[in-house]
């Protein structure tokens, strides 16, 4: 199988975090709480789907991108005796200059994170879990023939970082699915820039298996349910199952017109709800 396009999703804005903590108007404790937490919330606000971070036209970090980062100096300037704060705060910037595509920057910004002053789970999470961040970040959406020649190892091996992440994650469900759902359109753009039809067919059945393993049984009843009236909007599991459809719905596009490529998912509900669209 081959595609001439990967489709993108569009993704959600930053969160605005910084101003709290440079408003003078929290404590020590409540300021690491906030950089810790908007480290975590600015990854989850991001679709893995395509992308984590929009690039402006000229390839430059975007106006607010550049005044948060050089608040985050000034402010690591002058409280210089902090390394916790300090650590939290350099790794919310390489995040911001990550969802920029300034990788540079961001690389820059990573390498001045002291790792052993990182204190959250989610920041030791993430910092671990960096290389495989900023390659998908950049390479999401090559076309199809540059990814599948330049960067199918890479591929394979972030696939197996990813899913070794996510292992450890049981008590982070946001961040583990995160991963997850991340490892599943990698498999599923790399399984579908192939010309190899066993070689696409068990990369994009284990894109999906490995994550849907994680379903709940009452998520999986939902993927194949039509009523979402009672769903909570942001509930994880709504989520899972709403981004989960919209792998399976890209995918089954994607296959359009290659009837040779039988996919066989580990869950029922899921093939149940493939094979209802329209490929």
């Amino acid at each position: 199988m081959h595609l001439v396009r990967f489709p993108t999703r569009h993704l959600f804005a930053l969160v605005a975090a910084c101003a709290v903590f440079f408003a003078g108007c929290a404590t020590d404790d409540q300021v690491r709480t906030i950089v810790r937490d908007s480290n975590y919330q600015m990854l989850l606000a991001t679709a893995p789907g395509a992308e984590l971070g929009a690039v402006s036209a000229d390839g430059k970090t975007n106006a607010s991108a550049a005044d948060t980062s050089a608040q985050i100096n000034a402010f690591l300037e002058a409280n210089k005796s902090d390394p916790v704060m300090a650590a939290a705060l350099r790794f919310r910037q390489t995040l911001l200059y990550l969802n920029e595509h300034a990788f540079a920057l961001a690389d820059a910004a990573f390498k001045q994170v002291d790792a052993t002053s990182l204190r959250s789970p989610r920041d030791k999470a993430i910092y671990a879990a960096y290389p495989d961040l900023r390659w998908w970040s950049e390479y999401a959406l090559a076309a199809p023939a540059t990814f599948y020649s330049g960067e199918k190892a890479a591929a394979i091996q972030h696939l197996s970082s990813l899913a070794q992440q996510a292992g450890g994650l049981a008590a982070l469900p946001d961040l583990r699915d995160y991963f997850l759902e991340m490892r599943a359109w990698i498999g599923l753009k790399l399984g579908l820039a192939s010309f190899d039809l066993n070689f696409s067919v068990n990369t994009l059945e284990d894109a999906v298996n490995v994550w849907t393993a994680t379903f709940t049984p009452a998520e999986l009843d939902e993927l194949v349910s039509a009523d979402f009236k009672s769903a909570k909007p942001f509930d994880l599991s709504t989520r899972r199952v709403i981004r989960a459809r919209v792998l399976l719905t890209t995918l089954a596009s994607q296959t359009a017109g290659a009837p040779n490529a039988k996919l066989t998912f580990s869950q029922d509900a899921v093939n149940k709800f493939y094979a209802s669209l329209a490929h």
